[in-house]
């Protein structure tokens, strides 16, 4: 090879080195996959480096490594691991990677030989796990990704780790068996709250009591039972702090279709950089989605502003409110939808688990009440008629009807501007409409959705608008849907809205699944 090559070579092998370590210290996921997807087309070379680098990985290096690899040419990338493993002089340490790699990240089935081959695979996995622990103090999302590898391996690959956290212990073994207490499968969880109770250190103590909060309620109750057990033989445990200064708590209006967004942040005097957890909550599924980061720009974020202030920001390139609110009612939003998320059985996200220390690491307040208008019979007469005028609020411009069926009848009669609800052919309209989409399960969850907009508008300081979600909500049992007001002036916005989309083109029946969820 000539001296050039080399040269290229090694100034190669050098910038791709240097784009693993920065990928490293990404402190979200989203960064953490555009450096991998950025490293993958740095050459041929990659491929390469990758092989070298197994020899000596970390568990944090070698997550990087695959991410890296799913965005390698298989056909360059899959060879190369397979023949490694098949090497009878590669080390356990190569060898391991190499499967994980293979299997976690490439879903490619391992050589046949590559788990006999191992001479000491307990000693390797437990070597891997101390290697995480350590890098996991600089960079928690490093116990994000070892989750997602443990979810792709067999149950009792979850259990041998649990069992040697409990050996191993430590504030980060802490750290993970806190992660692994709140996982969906019982079994797991029990294990791993049992491990981290059995510590009885202080640490681990606050830890337990911090989970109170977020385990589904059988394990909630198994833990409480067990520190009352630990009190009574005379163990002190020292309760939570109260919540600092420092937390903050903004949350966005209810959309159209049962969504709301919650930010939690956290951020210390002076400090650079801000701990943020978004979390996204669904009138149907509860807790539905959860994302944040270790260190985000403050300037990302609204500038403080009092209890009640609303903020104009932007949120993947759309406009938001954002409404500054006490940090006990965004915790009780927070249970609620992880109520809901455990009523259907299913499992919080990923991130939340990761990432909700900054939420529970505190005492809870007594239930904080919902903050509700005051509405007397002779008003909620006087506002009734009214209830539609909620919709010209820019909080809910996204309350409108949405489905096939008003598209049909928008097709046929665009010009209509105004539902005059003595027409027999607009009756019929109606009665069609609502019988499609304001089915009673549909007019619950309409209803939850306005008294939590009047709870929202009552901590902006906006009592009119308050009072008049509350008298929505209230009156939607009482009333035909036909009849009521905010039903009507629903259906009127969603045909304009769809006149307005056909009239640029735009036709959704035409996409699949393009109502899918909605009502």
């Amino acid at each position: 090879m000539s001296e050039g090559k080399v040269i290229t070579r090694l100034r190669d092998r050098h910038t791709i080195e240097s784009a693993l370590a920065h990928m490293l210290v990404a402190q979200d996921d989203a960064a953490w996959e555009q450096e991998a997807e950025r490293i993958a087309g740095l050459g041929p070379e990659v491929v390469s480096v990758l092989m070298q680098k197994l020899s000596l990985v970390s568990p944090s290096e070698l997550a990087a490594l695959g991410a890296v690899a799913v965005h390698l040419d298989p056909d360059l990338v899959v060879p190369a691991l397979s023949d490694l493993i098949e090497q009878p002089d590669t080390p356990d340490v190569q060898r391991m990677g190499a499967i994980l790699i293979l299997e976690r990240y490439l879903g490619e089935p391992a050589p046949e030989v590559a788990f006999a081959s191992l001479q000491d695979p307990h000693g390797v996995a437990r070597q891997s796990l101390v290697s995480m622990l350590e890098a996991a103090q600089e960079n928690r999302f490093l116990l994000l990704e070892y989750l997602r590898i443990l979810l792709d391996q067999p149950a009792e690959a979850t259990h041998a780790v649990i069992e040697a956290l409990s050996e191993i212990g430590g504030g980060q073994a802490l750290a993970l068996l806190r992660l692994l207490a709140q996982d969906e499968e019982p079994a797991i969880a029990e294990q791993a709250l049992d491990a981290l109770i059995a510590f009885q250190t202080p640490a681990a103590f606050q830890v337990a009591q911090s989970l109170l909060p977020t385990l589904i309620p059988d394990l909630s109750d198994r833990a409480e039972r067990a520190l009352r057990k630990i009190r009574f033989r005379g163990l002190e445990i020292t309760p939570l702090p109260p919540v600092p200064a420092a937390c903050r708590a903004l949350v966005t209006p209810v959309d159209g279709r049962g969504n709301q967004m919650l930010w939690l942040l956290y951020q210390e005097p002076a400090a650079p950089r801000v701990r943020f957890l978004g979390l996204v909550f669904n009138d149907t599924l509860g807790l539905q989605d959860a994302f944040g980061e270790e260190a985000a720009l403050p300037d990302r974020f609204p500038a403080l502003g009092p209890v009640g202030e609303v903020h104009l920001t932007r949120f993947q390139d759309r406009p938001i409110l954002l409404l500054e609110i006490p940090y006990d009612y965004g915790r009780r939003l927070l249970r609620q939808g992880l109520a809901q998320r455990f009523r259907l059985g299913l499992p919080t996200p990923l991130e939340y688990r990761a990432l909700n220390d900054q939420v529970w690491d505190y005492e809870l307040p007594s239930d904080l009440p919902a903050r509700m208008p005051v509405v007397t019979p002779a008003q909620q007469r006087a506002l009734f008629p009214w209830v539609g005028q909620l919709l010209d609020q820019i909080a809910l411009g996204g309350w409108f009807l949405e489905g096939e069926l008003i598209y049909t009848y928008a097709e046929r009669f665009t010009h209509w501007r105004h539902i005059d609800s003595q027409d027999p052919l607009a009756r019929r309209w109606l009665m069609n409409l609502v019988t499609e989409y304001f089915t009673p399960d549909a007019l619950s969850r309409l209803q939850t959705r306005l008294l939590q907009m009047s709870e929202w508008f009552m901590w902006s300081e906006d009592q009119d608008t308050a009072r008049l979600a509350w008298v929505a909500a209230v009156t939607l049992p009482r009333v035909p849907p036909q009849q009521h007001p905010l039903v009507v002036r629903m259906i009127e916005i969603g045909f304009a809205v769809a006149a307005e989309n056909m009239r640029r083109g735009f036709d959704p029946r035409k996409t699949p699944y393009a109502f899918g969820g909605q009502e």
